[in-house]
């Protein structure tokens, strides 16, 4: 089973909001939490990415404890 997902906006054929709508209209990957990591930071960015259903955005570069406490925050483990 996939407990998670991690996408980025920019990603070859197909872009990272497109496919957490994707994800979001089958029954198979819906229920799956998504995060996005990416260098896109814009609100609008940020803003569609959560209407479309992710459950989080990380921006680029990563630091770990701010993706350990989405992760952790994303599966409920706090």
């Amino acid at each position: 089973p996939i407990d998670l997902i991690f996408t980025d906006i920019n990603m070859p054929n197909m872009d990272g909001l497109e496919f957490i709508k994707r994800c979001k209209e089958d029954a198979m990957f819906k229920e799956i939490p998504i995060i996005v990591i990416s260098t896109e930071d814009g609100v609008e960015d940020r803003k569609r990415a959560m209407e479309l259903g992710a459950a989080g955005f990380v921006s680029k570069p990563l630091e770990k404890d701010s993706i350990l406490n989405i992760i952790a925050s994303t599966l409920h483990l706090e």
